[in-house]
């Protein structure tokens, strides 16, 4: 009887083929996931930095469009980080008056992040483009020095 030796290279190949595609997909979510997160933290900051401008802003001749612009420059000042454009700011008071009345301001920042991979696996299955994940974040300040009760 005869006994035929079986090619090992045949079966690496297919075992590779069939192993890489998930491979690659674990790889680009774990790296993908790391990008939304270090985008979230730049969000993070610039609501924070945009919370604390909006309070430590000159107090004696306020203008509540001057309250918005320097929560708004210092936001701003964030775009460029890891390829962020444009932010969607909001300045709001938190309790009773107006930006320049309260005891609290609070400024929420809103970047909508594009998820790259999804962009590719969309134009597979017909989707129009990728993935949008808004990523958004709030923070307040205590106006300091308002004597407003």
């Amino acid at each position: 009887m005869k006994t035929f030796k079986r090619s090992e290279a045949g079966m690496a190949m297919l075992e590779t083929a069939l192993v890489l595609p998930v491979l690659l997909l674990v790889i680009f979510g774990i790296v993908e996931t790391g990008l939304g997160f270090a985008r979230f933290q730049v969000v993070l900051n610039a609501a924070r930095e945009g919370a604390r401008a909006a309070a430590i802003f000159s107090r004696s001749r306020c203008e509540v469009g001057n309250v918005r612009t320097a929560a708004t420059t210092a936001v701003n000042s964030f775009q460029g980080s890891l390829g962020m454009a444009s932010f969607a700011i909001t300045t709001t008071p938190i309790g009773q008056g107006d930006l320049c009345t309260a005891r609290m301001v609070a400024v929420s920042v809103q970047f909508d992040h594009q998820v790259p991979l999804t962009n590719g696996l969309g134009r597979l299955f017909g989707s129009p483009g990728p993935l949008v994940v808004p990523i958004t974040a709030q923070s307040a300040a205590t106006v300091e020095g308002n004597s407003q009760p």
